[in-house]
């Protein structure tokens, strides 16, 4: 159930599942996608405290976020995670079916 849906340059999504011992379980942050034309919001961000982990914390917070993106018309919500985060892609997966075909690349100019 979310607790709280801020607006601005981004949004925040705040959830706590019903049977979390946590009053706060989890956070999302919303950025938006490049430009304005474009429909699509980037995920800064995604956090479950962990005593909240295994009780819902995270379907709530996904629940939340899709009821926020079908009332504003976002045709996408993306985000990134490391290739060892196995638990997470695990869950990310039940809602998307598996990993865009993108890749990400980082590049550090002062590196170079």
């Amino acid at each position: 159930m979310p607790d709280t849906l801020k607006h601005g340059t981004g949004s925040s999504v705040n959830s706590r599942a019903a049977n979390s011992p946590a009053p706060r379980s989890g956070v999302m942050e919303i950025c938006r996608g490049n430009g304005k034309r474009h429909r699509w919001r980037q995920l800064a961000r995604r956090f479950v405290t962990p005593e909240a982990r295994g009780t819902g914390a995270a379907d709530a917070l996904f629940a939340a976020l899709r009821d926020h993106a079908k009332r504003r018309d976002w045709a996408a919500v993306r985000w990134i995670t490391r290739h060892f985060n196995e638990r997470g892609r695990a869950f990310y997966d039940r809602y998307t079916g598996g990993p865009s075909d993108f890749i990400m690349y980082q590049w550090t100019p002062s590196h170079t």
